[in-house]
């Protein structure tokens, strides 16, 4: 049986995941899936939730915010917050998830906890910033935030990164611990990713107009 995700006598009931899906080619325009997955304490998938996200863009914080909200009305105890894991700041190439900004837009309903296998390379995230957008000093301030804030725990014998803007880190910590099924990924990103990159894979590159996406 899979222990209750938390810590220190904390029990989240239920646990929401968010990850970008494949794009085969970045480039400024494009659109890929953002996939959204709640799991219960158990970690068992309860319902999904899809949008497109533009591929170097600037609405992912947007789009983030309008998944987790499709969510929330599944979950278990609606007046309870909920933690809300993102793979990483960075989605769809160099668009980004702002976040403070996204715990902002959902209120006392979610707290997010930014999660990175690896962290990335700050000067060579920085430089391609500075070498490809003109808004590069808004993107790194976020980016460059979310690095500087990240601190390492150790999962099943590997040493992963985390951020949260307002969790505590113990709570940080027995929540990544306790999501985890195979290896270092909690399960909630695991099965966001298989997700969004199954249906970026299936529809292919989303144009202007491709399909409605949503809920199920």
């Amino acid at each position: 049986m899979v222990n209750p995700v938390g810590h220190a006598g904390r029990a989240f009931q239920d646990i929401i995941g968010l990850d970008d899906g494949y794009f085969p080619h970045p480039k400024q325009g494009g659109r890929t899936i953002l996939a959204g997955v709640a799991l219960d304490a158990e970690l068992t998938p309860r319902s999904t939730a899809l949008t497109w996200v533009t591929v170097d863009g600037t609405d992912a914080t947007e789009k983030a915010a309008e998944v987790v909200n499709r969510l929330l009305g599944d979950t278990v105890d609606p007046g309870t917050p909920l933690p809300v894991l993102l793979d990483g700041v960075t989605y769809a190439g160099f668009n980004y998830v702002d976040p403070w900004a996204l715990e902002e837009a959902l209120g006392a309903r979610a707290r997010v906890v930014v999660y990175f296998r690896w962290l990335p390379d700050a000067g060579r995230v920085r430089e391609a910033l500075e070498k490809h957008f003109p808004d590069h000093r808004v993107r790194w301030s976020v980016i460059s935030g979310v690095i500087r804030g990240a601190q390492s725990l150790i999962v099943g014998g590997m040493r992963v990164h985390a951020f949260a803007p307002s969790m505590g880190w113990d709570e940080v910590v027995g929540l990544i611990v306790n999501s985890c099924i195979r290896g270092a990924q909690p399960e909630p990103l695991r099965l966001a990713h298989m997700v969004a990159s199954g249906v970026a894979r299936a529809l292919g590159s989303g144009g202007p107009g491709g399909p409605t996406l949503g809920r199920s």
